[in-house]
């Protein structure tokens, strides 16, 4: 797989490489064997070596906040100072790993009256993206400053911010610079995957209850 994300996190657009004698008989199997809420939507032929994980150029998260009030134009601010190369071991859990990142972009636009982030880098930490969206999530309700942002990147060893809910975050996109064909969708699938993006496009309401009253879960 092209990369492994937390309990609870949603994926789009999650890549995956097998190998098989008989790529049509795969391509017209595989969806009628999957649960409802597990769909391939396309393929490709690749090389014996190709994995995706390695082989990944970028991967694109979106983070969908529960509150329409939030101020976006100073999470967006806040946002930039993200872009760039940056020690983030105040935004993620280690666990050993080097903590210097590349984000390559970082937007925060409304979909349906509600903040959403979109965060695109080569490789993220662990609750990276998680943590970045709860500092966000406070900018966006006047708690703290964009500059905050930039201060604790200036200063990696800073108190390390909690992450916000796993439930907000789908990864969307991995780029591997693979061109993939539509792959056979039964009725249930279809149906499926059209409710799935109905409800990621709904999702701060439906987690939160009322959008002005209920803060974020943690």
């Amino acid at each position: 797989m092209a990369g492994r994300t937390d309990s609870g996190v949603h994926a789009l657009g999650q890549i995956f490489a097998f190998t098989t004698d008989d790529p049509e008989r795969a391509k017209k199997g595989l969806n009628p064997l999957l649960p409802l809420d597990c769909w391939i939507t396309g393929c490709d032929e690749v090389g014996v070596d190709f994995n995706p994980r390695f082989a990944a150029i970028s991967r694109t998260y979106q983070y969908y906040f529960g509150r329409c009030d939030l101020d976006i134009n100073l999470m967006q601010e806040g946002a930039r100072y993200f872009c760039g190369e940056h020690d983030f071991s105040s935004f993620a859990k280690l666990d050993g790993k080097n903590p210097v990142r590349n984000v390559i972009s970082a937007v925060v636009s409304r979909e349906n009256g509600y903040p959403v982030l979109t965060i695109t880098a080569k490789s993220f930490l662990w609750r990276m993206v998680r943590c970045i969206a709860q500092a966000l999530y406070e900018i966006g309700g006047d708690l703290r400053k964009p500059e905050s942002i930039r201060d604790r990147l200036l200063l990696p060893g800073s108190e390390p911010i909690d992450p916000a809910s796993a439930e907000g975050l789908v990864l969307s996109h991995v780029e591997c610079g693979v061109g993939f064909t539509p792959v056979y969708q039964t009725k249930g699938k279809q149906y499926q995957r059209e409710g799935c993006i109905m409800w990621q496009r709904a999702v701060s309401s439906v987690l939160f209850g009322t959008p002005d009253e209920v803060p974020i879960d943690r």
